[in-house]
């Protein structure tokens, strides 16, 4: 169930993406998947992020997805929009130009989207994103390992305010098939590896600006 949470500062949302929506990103992943020229890899020093794919989506496809993180970004911002503990000046811009927001990207296809492809030991370290909103959604998820079980293995998590005694300044979400979570570009996150070498973590990101 779609639900707006409060681990910390700033408000997260986690909800489930619509089956066909999911459908129609596992399929235009599996279709360029392993084409070079749609791949770029990405490593810095010993971390190694994974293969990122670009997606390949018709304009039906997009129009279909990207209603569908509106619906659920429409839900986000008249939460904040609703609660006393945000201030909710830019919720009510974003809920302003709700219809009108572009997904944020650096190539000229202003309908581009690309998936991520982690393999066992392929990790994301601490981040944030551009953009006026960000969103997750998670394709496919690894078969846990009891190694990874007690190290966080394949959890994603995001931080914020100062570590202290009796406070809370982590938020760690173990992904499911389907997930969808939508959040501030500028809460800072980042993505734990797994240890099962049979298993892949597939999910696509994005950022919009309104």
């Amino acid at each position: 169930m779609p639900a707006v949470i409060y681990p910390f500062g700033p408000a997260l949302y986690k909800a489930r993406i619509a089956d066909d929506v999911l459908d129609i990103l596992k399929a235009a992943v599996e279709k360029v998947r392993d084409k070079p020229e749609f791949n770029r890899s990405y490593k810095a020093g010993q971390f190694v992020y994974g293969t990122n794919p670009k997606l390949d989506l018709s304009p039906a496809e997009f129009k279909m997805f990207d209603l569908e993180i509106r619906r659920h970004m429409l839900n986000y911002f008249l939460e904040i929009r609703n609660s006393i503990r945000l201030p909710g000046d830019k919720a009510k811009r974003a809920l302003e130009n709700i219809n009108t927001m572009k997904l944020h990207t650096d190539h000229e296809d202003e309908q581009s989207l690309w998936a991520n492809i982690q393999k066992a030991g392929d990790m994301h370290p601490i981040h944030n994103h551009p953009g006026d909103i960000s969103f997750v959604c998670y394709l496919k998820v690894p078969q846990l390992t009891p190694e990874d079980e007690f190290r966080n293995g394949g959890m994603v998590a995001w931080t914020y305010g100062e570590h202290m005694d009796f406070s809370n300044d982590m938020f760690a979400h173990q992904p499911e098939v389907g997930d969808l979570l939508i959040f501030p570009p500028n809460c800072r996150h980042f993505v734990w590896p797994f240890t099962n070498p049979n298993e892949e973590r597939i999910s696509v990101a994005g950022n919009y600006e309104f």
